[in-house]
């Protein structure tokens, strides 16, 4: 714990949490509509949309848009698996 500095382990759970969600709401739009009223749906709706929205310039256009969240998640996890390392100066 003490060879890291607080703000790069705060990013990586930011990081983190911000993929498990847009799994989340894949994994949920297979079952459930992403207009649907129920209230898990609206919260992983309202949170990953501005995720998605900004990673649009780099998402495909043939990608439908039930598979964004999964493609905005991957980017999410080779940043956090292989860009800070490298940041950090770890052998990636």
């Amino acid at each position: 714990m003490n060879e890291f500095p607080i703000a790069v382990i705060l990013l990586d759970y930011i990081l983190g949490a911000a993929m498990w969600t847009l799994i989340g709401r894949f994994g949920m739009s297979i079952f459930v509509s992403e207009h649907s009223d129920f209230f898990f749906m609206k919260a992983f709706v309202r949170i990953t949309d501005p995720m998605i929205r900004v990673m649009s310039k780099l998402t495909p256009p043939f990608l439908i848009d039930r598979l964004k969240p999964l493609y905005v998640a991957w980017f999410l996890f080779i940043i956090r698996f292989y860009l800070m390392p490298m940041i950090l100066g770890y052998d990636v």
